[in-house]
Order: structure tokens, then C-alpha cells, then sequence
């Protein structure tokens, strides 16, 4: 704990415990003139900064947890590998099969062949998910967002290659 430390010139100086030596360096030293304050108020109002700084720097804003390309899942019903998963806005794919309340993981980053309708779709076109015809679409009203095309298709194809990310 950091502790004050009264000066004869009335002066209270912050120092660590193990040194008589004021707290240096990046920061400048705490230095309180104790006319109408007690010792025990200064001692007080110093450990709180300490713990406040000590908080500050035990908390990081974000903790890293994985890479991203993938996403733990566990189903309430199985899935096989392939389906296309939707959770609100979040699009995953199933890159194998998980059994029903099995923590399994889904894809959320790569590149997939996708049943597509009859368009034509140009390579970089933005896709959708349409979940009620198993397809993806340029219509942005029929689903979730899926990813970009990375290829031409035309009417003839039953698949487009998508970049999901």
C-alpha cells in the first residue's frame, strides 16, 4: 500500500512502503499541504488512487479469445455439415456434422460453395441467405447478409462461391 508520509515543513509526501523515497518516475510524486487534513484522510484518498490506477490496468478493454473463423455451437437440433446456420444476424456454416446439444462449431470466415437460384451474379456482388428457398440471393430483403461472390455465375449454375466474413 501506498502511504503518506508527513514532512516537517507540513508537507505529506506519497511513498511505497519499502522506500522513504518519494513515488518517481512517469508520475509525478502525490504532495498534499496538511494545514486542516489529518494523516489518516491523505493515507485514505492515496489508496484509493492506487486501487483506481491498479483497476485500470488490471482491466483490459478486450481479452483476446480465438482467431474468429470459427464460432463454438451447440445445437438445440442436429445439424449436418454443410447447413447454414442463422443466429439473428450472424451467419455460420457448418464445417461438420454436431449432434443435437453437442458443442460443435460453425464457420463464420471462408470460402464455400452455396446453392444459388437463377441469377446471373457477378464476381464481388454482395449475397443473402434466403433461408425459406435454401438459396443465396441478391435480394436483401430475403435474408441475412452471407458474403460477396468470388465468381461469375449464370442461370446454368446451382452453386456460387462465396466469401463469408
Amino acid at each position: 500500500m501506498i502511504m503518506a508520509r508527513q514532512q516537517p515543513n507540513g508537507v505529506a509526501v506519497c511513498t511505497p512502503p519499502e522506500s522513504n523515497q518519494p513515488m518517481r518516475g512517469t508520475s509525478t510524486a502525490l504532495i498534499f499541504k496538511t494545514e486542516n487534513q489529518t494523516m489518516k484522510k491523505i493515507n485514505l484518498l492515496v489508496s484509493l488512487i492506487a486501487l483506481s490506477a491498479i483497476a485500470a490496468i488490471a482491466a483490459p478493454v478486450a481479452v483476446f479469445v480465438q482467431d474468429g473463423s470459427s464460432i463454438d455451437y451447440t445445437p438445440a437440433n442436429a445439424v449436418a455439415a454443410g447447413d447454414i446456420v442463422v443466429q439473428e444476424s450472424l451467419l455460420g456454416i457448418a464445417k461438420t456434422a454436431i449432434a443435437a446439444d453437442e458443442l460443435g462449431a460453425l464457420a463464420v470466415t471462408g470460402i464455400f460453395d452455396v446453392p444459388s437460384g437463377s441469377e446471373v451474379i457477378a464476381a464481388g456482388t454482395l449475397l443473402y441467405w434466403d433461408a425459406t428457398a435454401v438459396t443465396a440471393t441478391t435480394i436483401s430483403t430475403n435474408g441475412v447478409q452471407l458474403g460477396y461472390s468470388i465468381a461469375v455465375t449464370t442461370t446454368n449454375d446451382v452453386v456460387v462461391r462465396v466469401l463469408i466474413k
